[in-house]
């Protein structure tokens, strides 16, 4: 009956509801929307943030910039999010300082933090007036950026700031070079401030010391310590252990001879967090911990010299660290520099020699290009004695008066603290400066590294410590056997190390090591760290690290890429935390076979490319693996845009305004996958650029943010369709960035699958073999076939992979290849990229007049003013068919190869084509008749009748299609919910919508529904949702 019939098409739909429900879970919550509001009010601009987001803005501080009032707001009432604000440009840029996670809270609490009722959570310097500067950018993950940088170095000096602590850093192929160094010595040689920075947590192999903390002459670069008291109340170890640097700290020397490390302090502290993470402190490491801990040690310095008027300066803080360091036995230099920082020694010092000769006075001491260091890492650099020119100059500040520098004189006495260094006695240094030369003799010197230092000295005054260090760093490396092999056996304990270095063979690509734990009760804890020093090149491009975890006797095998010809640091080490003595033994085996040119580039249509293989070490098993799985082509700039930024905060102090340039270009995605897109002239660089790094966002169609990527990119996965790339770089040299205005995009997609590249023996045939082996001094030669190209590929596109060219006997173990393989590529030289759009076929006679009056009628902008004329005019186009001849006309087979029967099949799939799109038109017509505001201005006059209409031209439709499919699917949706069957509305619109590219009208169609339903989280989330992906559509 109908009510037992009602009662089933009620649990239907809740039934429906329920799977429309659970569809929703998982799904993406895109975050919240908050509405702000920026006003003035009393000649101050202020900003209110809904932050419960329930549209009353009444319950809300209003904000202005945190520097002048110090007020703050919280997102929810218990996320414990705090916010403060920054308004810029006139009230046209709100700027909204959130965190980006709890690294910074941690750092300024071991700076300063004062909790007057727990003195034990205090800081080095409790009180101490902090100035919080983000330099991170939250869309990277917290990353420092140019901008960031920059912007942060002006904020510090407008905000009159004695002392900057940064807890960041990155590798640098030149040490004292690029943009932001240039800016941060100008900040700090100009303007006085003290920049305290942590060298990097890359250790333990030496030259892994980070910019801009350790490699930039004016910063105060600190490696991190820790003692046996931090060990047994942070680590809860049990026993003694001596103190020592954590394994993971970064060691000197920098590149350019550098010591990199110039104060040692504790690189471990529980320090309070923020709010959100649900506790009051936490325990973290890093030589992010030891840079405030020392920042704080300098803060209380000046706080206790300004108390007594003791006068001091950047190069009299830095003297006074180091002469003063307490240096810790059997601790290598390259970890503690100078030594354990004294603040109350250094304070001391200070005071006693505040007015002695040239103590505030920059004394800099350089050796022959540049370097502040000597560094002889190379065989060829330690085969014979060598001198070496060095430069020493007083830098007098720009507003020294003449007479200053004429009156200036200071005599030096030198020495070196080992006797295979020598140099002169005396100097006398006056504002022109002076040289002398450095004799360095390795030749009595045992394998392995060896310091020195050329140490100058007040002559008058030899008490008040070295005014000039300049260090000297050599290497030694060992001797190989004849099989290119190196076995050792090493006993550990924690934080000991051995390190190794060894002249990699001329003809080696990579090296297979074994590491064999001897004995023991547990597991144990090993680090592995190689590094090669390589021209124009981090320390990063050329190191393999891996921590090790070795139960007794257990081994593992690992193959690391190497550069033959070079030395190579092999360091083993226990790491600090694990307990008792260890012994390892490993072995290192050199292998590889030498291309006669590394990157090997093919060219679409020539023969055989010719290469050379030789091999310089023992027997080598031959096996050529060439792939190609990359397709890279190139976009150009759509548009550029340079422009002075109008912010305050681009203002540089001498007057000089940034300006941004800011490129867009257009990339389209035929289908879902990852894509890497690359910025060559300034990828890859941040510290040693000259422009200081980049930033590039993505933008959907919609206008929607998808992703923000640096100079270091990574692969990002993208739906199909069109995105707008942005890409914005600053500087203040407006020249140097027009260069920049026809720079391309390059963009990287993996192929579906890999191209192998045949080779073989001989240039004109594929299937002449490769021997199987290559003895040593033994060469062959080998042909590279050009593979046909994938459709995508056009003249002018790259394809991109790998070659590798030794195999492994059966029974051997490490590597097959050299990890990570040399360079292949083919230049794809035919094809072009279409860019003109297919012209759409018209109908033909009175019809095709007909189904373009529909269209014209139909048009978005205009369709719910005239949906009478649109239900009209599809009934013509309908009624101009011949249904029934249509259908019998596709209810029999024809003949393919009938070319008569084939244009007729045409004619009538066109005909077909033409009464299902009226149909679906008309049925669309007459819902939106039903619409609230169409009926408001046009009541419907028979709604039994139009509700007859609608359910045969549905009728109609569903005999030609399947409505529910992902073309007339909203029209079934609409049957649905016009039946009050909300349930299968969703099920059906979530369905599809998880099928189709992201559409603005599904996603408010699901909002709506939730609404009707009364689910309004869900409703509210939807809403929020739908701002987020579609900002155009909530923009109008």
């Amino acid at each position: 009956n109908a009510k037992s019939d009602a009662k089933k098409a009620e649990k239907k739909d809740v039934d429906a509801r329920i799977n429309a429900l659970d569809g929703l879970a998982g799904a993406e919550d895109l975050g919240p929307i908050y509405d702000c509001v920026v006003f003035m009010l009393d000649k101050k601009w202020r900003a209110v943030v809904d932050t419960d987001e329930d549209g009353d803005l009444r319950d809300e501080v209003a904000l202005t910039n945190f520097r002048d009032e110090h007020q703050y707001g919280t997102f929810g009432s218990e996320s414990g999010m705090n916010f403060g604000v920054n308004i810029y440009d006139q009230g046209k840029l709100l700027s909204i300082v959130a965190d980006t996670g709890d690294h910074g809270t941690h750092v300024a609490g071991i700076v300063g933090a004062y909790f007057p009722d727990q003195p034990d959570l205090n800081g080095v310097a409790p009180g101490v007036q902090i100035v919080s500067v983000k330099i991170g950018d939250t869309r990277i993950g917290g990353m420092e950026t140019a901008p960031g940088l920059v912007r942060g170095l002006i904020a510090a000096k407008r905000a009159g700031c004695d002392l900057i602590n940064m807890s960041y850093g990155e590798p640098s192929r030149t040490p004292n070079r690029g943009r932001i160094p240039e800016h941060f010595a100008d900040f700090i040689n100009k303007h006085g401030i003290i920049y305290i920075s942590s060298a990097g947590n890359a250790g333990p192999a030496l030259s892994t010391v980070g910019a801009p903390g350790a490699t930039l002459s004016a910063s105060i670069g600190v490696g991190a310590y820790i003692s046996p008291a931090m060990m047994r109340s942070e680590y809860v170890l049990d026993g003694k252990l001596p103190e020592m640097p954590y394994t993971w700290t970064s060691r000197g020397p920098a590149y350019d001879g550098d010591m990199g490390v110039d104060i040692f302090a504790p690189g471990g502290a529980f320090s309070p967090v923020p709010n959100w993470t649900r506790q009051k402190v936490l325990q973290m490491n890093g030589t992010s911990m030891a840079s405030p801990n020392t920042c704080g040690s300098v803060a209380l310095l000046i706080s206790g010299l300004k108390q007594l008027s003791v006068p001091y300066n950047v190069q009299s803080i830095r003297r006074a660290l180091a002469n003063t360091a307490r240096e810790i036995p059997d601790i290598e230099v390259f970890a503690q520099g100078p030594g354990l920082l004294q603040v109350d020694r250094a304070f001391d010092y200070l005071r006693e020699h505040a007015d002695a000769t040239a103590e505030q006075l920059n004394i800099r001491v350089m050796a022959s290009g540049n370097r502040r260091g000597i560094y002889l890492r190379e065989q060829l650099d330690t085969a014979e004695p060598s001198s070496h020119l060095v430069n020493i100059r007083p830098i007098f500040p720009d507003d020294a008066k003449n007479a200053e520098r004429v009156d200036f004189e200071l005599r030096l006495s030198l020495s070196t603290t080992a006797d295979w260094v020598s140099t002169g006695n005396t100097v006398l240094l006056t504002h022109g400066g002076q040289n002398f030369r450095v004799r360095v003799d390795a030749s009595d010197l045992e394998p392995g590294v060896h310091t020195s230092w050329v140490i100058g000295h007040d002559a008058e005054a030899p008490d008040r410590g070295p005014l000039v260090r300049l260090p000297v760093t050599l290497i030694v490396p060992e001797k190989l056997s004849d099989v290119a092999e190196l076995e050792e056996s090493v006993e550990l304990a924690p934080g000991v190390f051995h390190r190794t270095f060894i002249q990699v063979p001329p003809g080696a690509q990579w090296a297979d090591f074994q590491l064999q734990r001897q004995g023991g009760d547990v597991p144990a804890r090993f680090v592995v760290h190689a590094v090669q020093k390589l021209d124009d090149r981090n320390f990063r491009d050329a190191e393999f690290q891996a921590y090790i975890t070795l139960k007794p006797d257990e081994k593992t095998t690992r193959s690391f890429a190497v550069t033959g010809g070079r030395v190579l640091e092999f360091c083993v080490c226990q790491y600090w935390s694990t307990p008792g003595e260890h012994s390892v033994d490993f072995t290192l085996r050199f292998r590889g076979i030498v291309p006669s040119d590394r990157n090997v580039t093919l060219i679409e249509g020539t023969p055989g490319l010719r290469l050379d293989l030789t091999n310089h070490l023992p027997m080598a098993e031959l096996d050529v693996k060439a792939r190609l799985t990359t397709h890279r082509h190139a976009i150009a700039a759509k548009t550029n845009d340079l422009r002075p930024s109008p912010s305050v905060r681009d203002r540089l102090p001498d007057g000089r305004v940034i300006h941004r340039l800011r490129l867009s270009y257009l990339l389209e995605q035929t289908k879902d996958g990852n894509v890497t897109l690359r910025f060559p002239a300034t990828d890859d660089w941040l510290y040693d650029s000259p422009f200081g790094g980049h930033l590039w966002t993505v933008h959907d169609q919609h206008g929607r943010l998808v992703y923000t990527d640096d100079i270091w990119s990574d692969p990002v996965k993208l739906s199909k369709g069109k995105y707008t790339i942005t890409f914005t770089i600053r500087h203040e040299n407006t020249d140097k960035l027009r260069d920049l205005k026809s720079m391309s995009m390059v963009v990287d997609r993996p192929l579906s699958s890999p191209i192998s590249v045949t080779t073989s023996n001989a240039q004109w045939s594929k299937g002449a073999s490769l021997p199987g082996s290559l003895g040593h001094s033994s060469m062959t030669t080998a042909f590279f076939h050009t593979p046909s190209k994938p459709p995508m590929a056009v003249a002018g596109d790259q394809l991109l992979g790998t070659v590798t060219y030794a195999g492994k006997p059966a029974a051997d173990v490490g590597s097959a290849g050299r990890p990570g393989g040399f360079k292949l590529a083919m230049l794809v030289t035919t094809g072009s990229r279409s860019t003109s759009k297919p012209t759409p076929t018209k109908p033909e006679g009175d019809l095709a007049v007909a189904v373009q009056q529909l269209h014209a009628l139909d048009r978005e902008e205009n369709r719910k003013k005239q949906l009478a004329k649109v239900v009209t005019a599809a009934d013509k186009v309908i009624d101009m068919i011949e249904q029934d001849e249509v259908a019998m006309h596709f209810g029999r087979r024809i003949d393919t190869g009938d070319a008569a029967a084939v244009k007729e099949r045409k004619a009538f799939e066109k005909q077909r084509s033409h009464l299902i799109d009226a149909l679906y038109r008309k049925g669309r017509a007459l819902a939106y008749m039903e619409l609230p505001e169409v009926i408001a201005k046009k009541p419907i006059a028979d709604l039994e009748e139009h509700e007859k209409r609608f359910e045969a031209n549905y009728t109609l439709l569903s005999q030609w299609v399947d409505p529910t499919e992902k073309d007339h699917f909203l029209l079934a949706v609409r049957r649905h919910r016009r039946k009050g069957e909300l349930g299968a509305a969703l099920v059906l619109l979530q369905k599809q919508m998880k099928l189709t590219p992201a559409n603005y009208w599904h996603y408010k169609k699901q909002r709506d529904m939730m609404v009707e339903l009364g689910w309004s989280q869900l409703a509210k989330r939807a809403t929020s949702n739908l701002m987020v992906r579609f900002p155009e559509k909530t923009d109008k």
